[in-house]
Formats: C-alpha cells, sequence, structure tokens
C-alpha cells in the first residue's frame, strides 16, 4: 500500500473499497499508515520509495536446503538468487530510468516496468518471509499454527488443523532429475 500523495509532512485520509479506511502522516523516511477494516485497526510504516538503491535481494531467515524434502535446495537457490534478484535488477534499472527521465511520455512509458518489477520484488519478498523449515523435519517451526486469528478461524470452521489439510487435494511433487541443467 503507497500513499497517493509520497510528500514529506502531510497528513490524510481517503477511504478505499471494502469499508477500508486509511489514514496517513507522511515523514521524510515514509509514511506511518493506520488500516481500519469495519472497526479492526492494524498500522505499519510504508517506506518511502524513489530512491533505488534502497532495493536489494533480502537474505533469507534459512539455509537453502531448510526447506528439504518439501522444496529442493536446488530450487530455491535458482528461484532466489536469480528469479528475484531479476526482478529487483530490472526494478533498479527502471527507477534509475524514471529519476533521469525528462518528460512525462518517458513516465509513463516506464510505468508498467515498475509495476511489474516492483511487484514482482515485494511479492517474492513476502513469499520468502512466509516460509519456514517444517517442524514435522525437526528443522524450525513451520507447518505449526500459533495461537491468534487464524488459528480460531481454522479451528472454528474445520474443527483443526489436520481436518483442513485432509480435505485439501494431494500436493504435486516436483523433483528435479539429477544432472538437470538448473
Amino acid at each position: 500500500m503507497f500513499c497517493p500523495h509520497r510528500r514529506n509532512n502531510h497528513d490524510c485520509n481517503y477511504d478505499l473499497p471494502y469499508s477500508l479506511k486509511v489514514h496517513c502522516s507522511g515523514t521524510k523516511r515514509g509514511c506511518d499508515v493506520l488500516l481500519d477494516v469495519d472497526g479492526h485497526q492494524t498500522s505499519r510504516h510504508v517506506p518511502r520509495l524513489g530512491n533505488h538503491t534502497d532495493f536489494k535481494l533480502g537474505l533469507l531467515q534459512y539455509s537453502y536446503d531448510a526447506l528439504e524434502p518439501f522444496i529442493l535446495r536446488q530450487i530455491m537457490e535458482l528461484h532466489h538468487k536469480k528469479h528475484h534478484q531479476t526482478y529487483v535488477n530490472a526494478l533498479i534499472t527502471a527507477e534509475a530510468s524514471y529519476a533521469k527521465s525528462s518528460t512525462p511520455r518517458e513516465r509513463i512509458a516506464l510505468q508498467a516496468a515498475l509495476k511489474f518489477n516492483g511487484g514482482g520484488h515485494i511479492n517474492h519478498s513476502l513469499f520468502w518471509k512466509n516460509l519456514a523449515p517444517a517442524s514435522s523435519e525437526g528443522k524450525g517451526n513451520g507447518g505449526s499454527l500459533k495461537a491468534g486469528p487464524l488459528k480460531d478461524a481454522i479451528e472454528q470452521t474445520f474443527g483443526s488443523l489436520d481436518v483442513l489439510k485432509k480435505s485439501m487435494p494431494p500436493p504435486l511433487v516436483f523433483k528435479v532429475p539429477d544432472g538437470a541443467g538448473l
């Protein structure tokens, strides 16, 4: 979520679809945003965009082989070091081009690259943070459900996490053959 104003020292309120209300206080470092959905509030800091040096491929909070046997180390390395890095590199290039652009036409032409690569970078950053080594493998706490609203909703709807898992279709098993060129 980005404040539409993108400037320092401002306060604004606006409504979005689905009863989402936003209050934003802008600072030099970004926006402090308070989200309100039907009376349920959450807040977060959204860093200011515009400095292409801010974009980088983050380090994973676990090793590439920590998700085995569910995701192979080679797949994790390829996905992180090559695929995600490509989004970051293209975003840096697009941001630098945008900063140098001198006409609205040039800026408009760069919007698709900024959206696509910025979205790819953000989505992958969230993806990595939502993975964890599996508790079933004795490697971490992935796959275990902590107390909170999600656990409450699952238990209310399905009775337990195990019942939810059993109601899902079988997982797709993908294994890279030995000697495959990654």
